[in-house]
């Protein structure tokens, strides 16, 4: 591994200007902070986050913490998410026991307030000592800009665009696989799946991957297509509905369930119905609780494991990491007949 020594035998500079310009030090010139910089990251050298928090604790002349500060970006409008978000606190609580509970002190990071550019969240990161980067569940897609060649960064969930870091997401494929397992234990043969606008296409095909394989072993009488959000308004959702009178429905998000409720039908009594997650699900409802606290911690140890061999910025093979989910059972399904068993499915129970 290249050392600062490396470095400034490679530029001809002496060590102590190596090192400060690499702390971004004002005592050195721009472009000598830029070529420093270049040296480092054509070179390889990556230093030790734990060793930069001691430095600076010592030239500050505080308390020598040995104790390294990892970093979590919300990217809500509100600045305490987790008043008004359940997933989103349990998902940040499970982040921070984990972080801690390894030795490291969390900052979270409010990367949305106003007046908070992206220049601006560099010089906050790089003034709190900040090496590893966790980016908390976004509520929308967007992209983030930022010079990430400094850190060790991952995401979790699917609404980063931009950069392509590795991330860390419920199994979505496990979460339909789950309701369709619940619904042929019920007797639930003609099942419907509503897919919302609000999914992304490598989440639209986790979901729908198990649920098309479980309509090919049916009857082709039996079968109903997906009713896909992006292709229709509630018009077209109450004839789809009409047209294939589902036993139940398989519902991504509270807008589908706004649809069929419009629709008159009495739950369970006249259509079952699930969630493939319980963040928008009525607390009595059957659904999947994608396990915030475990997707939290996941995350961490993700990019640890990163930071510790080293990683820093955008990954050439960025990695996604699925994490299990869990069934929560309710009141919206009925024991509509005797079980069932898809044989093509059986292997997955």
């Amino acid at each position: 591994m290249p050392t600062i020594r490396d470095i400034a035998g490679h530029l001809g500079l002496s060590k102590s200007a190596v090192s400060l310009a690499l702390q971004e030090s004002e005592r050195i010139p721009e472009t000598t902070r830029a070529r420093v910089r270049e040296a480092a990251q054509a070179l390889g050298y990556r230093p030790n986050p734990v060793f930069t928090q001691m430095m600076r604790a010592v030239r500050h002349s505080g308390p020598v913490r040995a104790r390294a500060i990892l970093g979590i970006l919300h990217g809500f409008s509100d600045s305490h998410p987790e008043r008004s978000i359940p997933f989103h606190g349990e998902w940040v609580a499970g982040a921070r026991e984990r972080a801690e509970s390894l030795g490291y002190v969390v900052d979270e990071i409010w990367m949305t307030q106003p007046g908070m550019s992206a220049r601006r969240l560099g010089s906050v990161l790089h003034a709190r000592g900040i090496a590893s980067l966790v980016i908390a569940p976004l509520p929308e897609k967007r992209r983030i800009e930022l010079d990430w060649s400094r850190f060790s960064a991952v995401t979790a969930g699917l609404f980063l665009l931009e950069p392509r870091l590795s991330r860390v997401v419920p199994n979505h494929q496990q979460a339909m696989l789950l309701c369709l397992q619940k619904l042929q234990q019920r007797g639930y043969c003609r099942v419907g799946f509503v897919l919302e606008d609000w999914l992304d296409d490598f989440a639209a095909f986790h979901f729908m991957s198990p649920f098309l394989w479980f309509q090919h072993a049916l009857p082709a009488s039996e079968r109903i297509p997906v009713f896909e959000m992006s292709h229709g308004g509630q018009k077209n959702f109450n004839a789809w509905h009409r047209k294939h009178r589902p036993e139940a429905v398989i519902l991504t998000g509270s807008k589908g369930f706004s649809w069929l409720t419009a629709t008159g039908v009495r739950v369970p009594t006249e259509t079952g119905v699930v969630f493939t997650q319980s963040t928008g699900a009525p607390a009595t409802f059957c659904s999947v609780d994608e396990q915030a606290s475990r997707l939290g911690a996941a995350a961490i140890d993700l990019v640890l494991s990163e930071a510790s061999h080293g990683e820093r910025g955008v990954p050439a093979n960025p990695k996604t990491v699925f994490t299990e989910v869990a069934w929560r059972d309710g009141q919206s399904l009925r024991e509509a007949g005797p079980a069932i068993k898809v044989p093509n499915l059986t292997p997955f129970f």
